[in-house]
């Protein structure tokens, strides 16, 4: 529950950073703020990001709310 909770707050924080884009917040838990904000979304982070982002995706349509 607590690495739960710390996620959440990461993507909260970096949400805040990125002025509320989901993908770059993504990559800032992924592979780092610093690097976020100095190179964006790394080649190699992409496939993360986007597997994440299907992910949401995939539960939106079954109709979650609140992602």
């Amino acid at each position: 529950a607590d690495n739960a909770e710390l996620g959440v707050t990461l993507i909260r924080h970096y949400l805040d950073v990125f002025n509320g884009d989901p993908k770059l917040a993504l990559a800032a838990y992924y592979q780092g703020e610093t690097a976020t904000r100095k190179n964006g979304i790394y080649p190699s982070s992409r496939h993360y990001v986007d597997g994440i982002w299907a992910l949401r995706t995939r539960i939106q349509a079954q109709g979650v709310s609140g992602l």
